[in-house]
């Protein structure tokens, strides 16, 4: 028997990389029914499940699948994933609570700060996203940053925003030594 995570991920891979929708759908089923007391398990399931219904134009059910998890075991990256969905629906007053709710919920995740440097971003308010840009880059450490990302685009060009960027590259500067 496989578990909820190992079917999951499965299932995210028929929908991102062999871009099987009707494998993908019965696999999320499947892992949703594995293991039904796995809540933090399932909520990551849930959230790529979301996504996978987004990218086929299933909206309402996506968002019913968000509720629904995240009623019953709200985690930082299911309400950011949330919060995005509502971004890319330009529904800017329901993403800022739960944005806010996820930084909440952990005030220490690198992805969730991006994403509310992206939020203030896609909306022009440059202070914002430079304060959260540098939150999730200098003081979190985020692992990768898309900085051709258009939700950058309001600060891109800006003295404070090349500064991070620099900040960003010089964290991961490693110096090789020959052996003999």
């Amino acid at each position: 028997p496989q578990n909820a995570g190992t079917l999951g991920n499965y299932a995210n891979y028929l929908a991102v990389v062999l871009k099987h929708p009707a494998k993908a759908r019965k696999m999320y089923e499947r892992a949703l029914v594995a293991e039904p007391a796995d809540i933090a398990s399932n909520n990551i399931i849930v959230g790529d499940w979301a996504g996978f219904l987004c990218s086929q134009g299933e909206h309402s059910q996506a968002e019913d699948m968000y509720k629904l998890s995240i009623e019953s075991e709200p985690t930082a990256a299911l309400v950011c994933s949330y919060a995005i969905y509502l971004m890319d629906m330009e529904r800017f007053d329901e993403a800022d609570v739960l944005l806010k709710q996820a930084v909440l919920l952990d005030p220490s995740d690198a992805a969730v700060a991006y994403n509310v440097c992206c939020f203030y971003g896609k909306q022009g308010r440059k202070a914002e996203c430079l304060t959260w840009l540098r939150k999730a880059v200098v003081e979190l450490m985020i692992d990768e940053v898309d900085w051709a990302d258009t939700d950058l685009d309001a600060i891109r060009g800006l003295p404070e925003f090349e500064q991070i960027r620099e900040d960003f590259g010089g964290m991961f500067v490693v110096e090789c030594v020959e052996t003999d």
